[in-house]
């Protein structure tokens, strides 16, 4: 009887782990700059799940940019306006390391972890900087050809990046993408992969699905742009801007969640909202702009995590078979 207790004991565990697998949920962590605090929010039910991080953050330890890290499952990473690193373990909320302490204010424009390990910045002035994490020495500054600004890079295969870049012609902007190698050498491109008269078009680019997304604002709309890319290759691309009844501007930060799914961060007249995007479908989904009231949110990287439940009933499955083995 007692064996035959464990065996159904041990068989809801190995159910549970598979549930685990499953139930999973998007859990959005964001750097709230007004309240100097990192947030976990849940953008599908848009519930704000608690703070953290305060402690180590001041006026030039705010975290200006965020990346999820490749190389460490669990955790995040934060860059300030002084460049300066911190890696964060989001669900302990403990700082795990911290990395090129800097004394010049940089203001990154975008941050980003590289699949080899390095880290990638891009400043305001579009000058971009590969770094080792344990040195405060760059591996390279590259600038990009004359007359291209970097908005945007994004980590790919090997160590690579694609930066997303802007060119002005006539009252036009074109935004490029470019591939580069792990030294930020420039391999091939897809030129003019949108135009438009506004400077703020496209802000920033996410792979996924073999598709690059790239988000912004134009008059009205939420755009959406998309490139079929694989291994340095891009494919036929295509636009499409999403109408929307609110304000639609300011739009800054792109992350992904479940597959098609991606969420968009926006601070605008109406205060900090999220937007949620059926990237399949091409459209947008929901908007929160309750929750996040009182917050300035400068970044967000989006991680999926296993629904609470899930743990808690496999815990308890491992504790009861330790209990009938006394």
């Amino acid at each position: 009887m007692i064996q035959g207790m464990r065996s159904l004991i041990f068989a809801l565990c190995v159910s549970a782990i598979g549930a685990t697998a499953h139930a999973s949920f998007d859990l959005a962590i964001m750097y709230d700059s007004t309240n100097q605090t990192f947030v976990r929010y849940d953008p599908v039910n848009r519930v704000v799940l608690g703070t953290f991080g305060s402690q180590y953050q001041g006026y030039f330890g705010n975290a200006h940019r965020m990346a999820l890290d490749p190389t460490s499952p669990g955790k995040f990473l934060s860059m300030d306006v002084n460049g300066v690193v911190r890696q964060i373990d989001y669900s302990t909320g403990l700082l795990t390391a911290s990395y090129h302490p800097g004394t010049t204010v940089l203001f990154p424009t975008a941050f980003r972890a590289l699949s080899n390990g390095n880290l990638l910045r891009v400043l305001n002035s579009g000058a971009t900087t590969i770094l080792t994490r344990g040195s405060a020495t760059p591996i390279t500054t590259f600038a990009t050809y004359s007359g291209y600004t970097t908005i945007d890079a994004l980590p790919v295969e090997n160590g690579n990046f694609v930066t997303l870049e802007r060119s002005i012609s006539g009252s036009n902007y074109l935004y490029h993408l470019f591939y580069r190698n792990s030294g930020g050498t420039f391999v091939s491109w897809l030129p003019n992969w949108y135009t438009s008269t506004a400077a703020a078009a496209l802000r920033t680019i996410q792979l996924h699905e073999g598709e690059i997304i790239g988000a912004g604002h134009t008059s009205g709309q939420l755009l959406n742009a998309y490139a079929p890319y694989s291994a340095g290759s891009f494919g036929t691309a295509g636009t499409i801007g999403v109408n929307h009844t609110v304000d639609t501007t300011n739009i800054s930060t792109l992350a992904n969640g479940h597959p098609s799914t991606a969420y968009f961060v926006q601070n605008g007249s109406g205060g900090t909202r999220v937007f949620r995007m059926d990237l399949a479908g091409r459209i947008s989904t929901q908007f929160d702009t309750t929750s996040l009231s009182g917050r300035n949110i400068t970044d967000m990287v989006v991680v999926i995590a296993p629904e609470p439940g899930a743990f808690a009933g496999l815990a308890l499955g491992a504790l009861l078979l330790l209990r009938r083995k006394k």
